[in-house]
């Protein structure tokens, strides 16, 4: 195919902000290192420290560990879910939250997303899941694995 590729970023673009990932848990309290992830920068949008997240285009909601709910002060808000993972059968509240994908070129992306509390002593510590239901399917998303970029912009 030939002729001028439209933009990557900007309004007549695809995305507008782009952010390298890691693909190993980039921190240490993160106690799941048995699979492959995308790992990307995220902060809470009302503030706080940011923090990596998986990337998890299969899931059917976000998930949070119950340390990290408590760092972040926040609590059930929601309804409570019955899910099954790898790591076992949970009921999970749920609670929404937003948070911003941080770029590293372009611009950042603030998201609303719905997160289930994951139960301790089940869910892995330090693990945050961006499942596509609840928050993913709301933007745009393209991944670049030769250069260990993920591309983002609103929906």
């Amino acid at each position: 195919m030939t002729g001028v590729h439209p933009p990557i970023f900007g309004p007549d673009g695809f995305t507008s902000g782009r952010a390298r990932y890691e693909d190993a848990p980039p921190t240490p309290e993160t106690t799941d290192r048995t699979s492959a992830r995308i790992w990307m920068r995220v902060q809470p949008s009302a503030g706080g420290e940011e923090f990596y997240a998986a990337l998890d285009t299969g899931s059917g909601l976000c998930i949070m560990d119950s340390e990290r709910a408590t760092a972040l002060g926040i609590g059930p808000q929601d309804q409570v879910v019955r899910i099954r993972t790898a790591y076992g059968s949970m009921s999970c509240p749920t609670c929404r939250l937003d948070v911003t994908l941080l770029a590293d070129e372009g611009q950042s992306i603030g998201v609303e997303a719905t997160f289930a509390i994951g139960e301790k002593g089940i869910w892995p510590q330090g693990l945050v899941l961006l499942g596509y239901g609840g928050m993913l399917e709301r933007i745009r998303l393209a991944l670049d694995p030769r250069h260990n970029h993920v591309y983002f912009g609103p929906g």
